[in-house]
């Protein structure tokens, strides 16, 4: 049975320890994609295509890090910068989200080009045309999903807090700063000679009082409490329909219908490919020396066409299995009303991690399917660890030099 409590467990793991460390790993992966591919050796239209969207999941990661302060409602400076902000973090969150989707679903088109008609690879599948596509999508989407951050409105008050029991002591506080609560020493009982403390607000307002605990009346302190609430506009049944329809459409349903549609295609082209190229293999032993070499060029050319191909159809797959239930999920809670409030949270706090790890595990993809890849990180590494070691070793010898110096210094003295 979901409770509220156990949901607020739940979610306080996700977000605090597991969500986090999916993330920060993700960031650094996606930053270490975007070197890869950034390499002039690297350099391609489809590689173009994979930087931007390592770009976009690494923001997409690094707004989803935010999360973790709502669990920090005050005190902190940064927090307060946080709240003030969350209206433009949730519309960049989503609006990278829809950006990767968008290149996703661009670069698998582009693929399909290529493989399907290579006559014309030389005119639509460039560098110059990969990074319009991309420069468009960017400004598609950020301007597309605009209206999000006046969802949300910053609050700041101020509040009571017993720093001692970390509850909230707002009554005392109010009575602490209209009025001098009244203290007043009660015996326990008659044989004993101690007394107990209560204090007596008097409320001249409301022409009442009451008593107050001791404990909060004694260490309760003023402090700035941050939060932020939804606006008018987030309560708008119209905007929220026409927002949510649109929305819906132009970012998630059509995208996952063509990239299945294309993707289906090229799974087809990959697969009568190695048809092709196991036909090719079987040559004849009569056939000349330049049919041969031809023959060679062909299969190696399909055999190099058809990995960078599976590269992509595997980030597609992956993509497709992430994104697919999180689609189910917002057309069932924006337009029918079959699940409860605690299994559209629990729902969504599951789909939500997916997603996340869908932005972070491209790399894994990478390294197993793509030997370039493999081969362009091992050198890289190398170059870091021969960089490290060289700073270090001369480091080393500064500091044996330095000391020889002083030695000798001593020595002469």
């Amino acid at each position: 049975m979901l409770t509220e409590d156990s949901l607020q467990n739940f979610r306080q793991i996700m977000v605090t320890a597991i969500n986090p460390t999916i993330c920060i790993l993700g960031c650094l992966a996606n930053i270490f994609n975007m070197i890869i591919f950034t390499r002039k050796h690297m350099r391609s239209s489809t590689n173009i295509y994979l930087t931007a969207l390592a770009f976009a999941d690494f923001f997409y990661l690094f707004f989803s890090l935010s999360e973790l302060f709502n669990y920090q409602r005050f005190s902190h400076f940064y927090v307060a910068i946080y709240f003030y902000s969350y209206g433009t973090i949730v519309w960049l969150k989503e609006a990278f989200s829809y950006i990767s989707i968008s290149i996703t679903v661009s670069f698998t088109i582009e693929r399909y080009i290529a493989v399907r008609y290579p006559i014309h690879r030389q005119r639509y599948c460039t560098e110059t045309i990969a990074k319009r596509v991309i420069i468009a999508l960017f400004l598609f989407c950020i301007l597309g999903t605009i209206a999000k951050p006046f969802e949300f409105k910053f609050v700041h008050k101020t509040k009571g807090y017993n720093s001692k029991t970390g509850n909230y002591c707002d009554q005392e506080l109010a009575c602490l700063e209209t009025s001098q609560p009244e203290r007043i020493e009660l015996a326990r009982n008659i044989n004993d000679t101690s007394t107990t403390t209560k204090f007596i607000c008097n409320d001249a307002e409301n022409n009442r009082t009451f008593e107050l605990n001791q404990n909060d009346v004694e260490n309760c302190k003023k402090i700035d409490y941050y939060k932020t609430e939804e606006t008018d506009l987030r309560f708008n049944t119209t905007y929220v329909q026409i927002y949510s329809i649109v929305v819906t459409i132009i970012f998630v349903l059509i995208p996952l219908i063509v990239l299945i549609v294309f993707n289906s295609l090229l799974i087809h082209i990959v697969h009568e490919a190695s048809k092709l190229r196991e036909k090719l293999t079987q040559v004849p032993i009569s056939r000349s020396d330049s049919g041969l070499k031809k023959n060679a060029n062909e299969i190696k050319t399909i055999s190099q066409e058809n990995k960078i191909t599976i590269v992509l159809i595997s980030i597609v797959v992956v993509f497709l299995l992430c994104q697919i239930p999180w689609a189910i999920y917002v057309i069932f809670l924006y337009f029918t009303n079959i699940l409860s409030s605690e299994l559209a949270y629990f729902l969504a706090i599951i789909l939500n991690t997916l997603v996340d790890i869908n932005s972070a595990i491209n790399l894994i993809l990478y390294c197993g399917l793509s030997e370039d890849y493999r081969k362009t990180s091992k050198k890289l590494l190398r170059e870091l660890t021969f960089r490290a070691s060289s700073t270090a070793s001369s480091s080393s010898n500064k500091q044996k030099s330095m000391s020889t110096l002083a030695d000798h210094t001593i020595y002469t003295s």
